[in-house]
């Protein structure tokens, strides 16, 4: 017969392996997942502690244009870090839901 027992455990079996595999890539893609948000949280403080230390400094007198100049900078660079991350954490959850929707499909299947 075509579909014999041992070609349907075959074929379980493989199942199965590409199911513990799937879960495995899930699981690290949450935890990559994970480590981005919390780099992008701690950026995202360190914009905001940035951000305060600008308004300060705007109201020193114009001898500090340089620390402004600096702080408005790194400011700069955070906030396209911060984006750089969205970026990242938006391509990990994509990616996350469509190996759970692949893992769903084999287990449909």
């Amino acid at each position: 017969p075509p579909y014999s027992l041992e070609h349907a455990k075959a074929a379980q079996t493989e199942l199965i392996r590409e199911s513990i595999k799937r879960k495995q890539e899930i699981s690290e893609l949450l935890k990559c997942q994970e480590e981005l948000q919390e780099r992008l949280t701690e950026e995202a403080k360190a914009r905001e502690r940035l951000a305060l230390e600008l308004s300060r400094a705007e109201g020193l007198l114009d001898g500090y244009t340089d620390e402004k100049v600096f702080l408005e900078k790194q400011m700069q660079e955070k906030t396209h870090l911060i984006h750089h991350f969205e970026q990242e954490l938006q391509s990990t959850g994509n990616r996350l839901q469509e190996l759970e929707d692949e893992r769903r499909q084999i287990l449909e299947e």
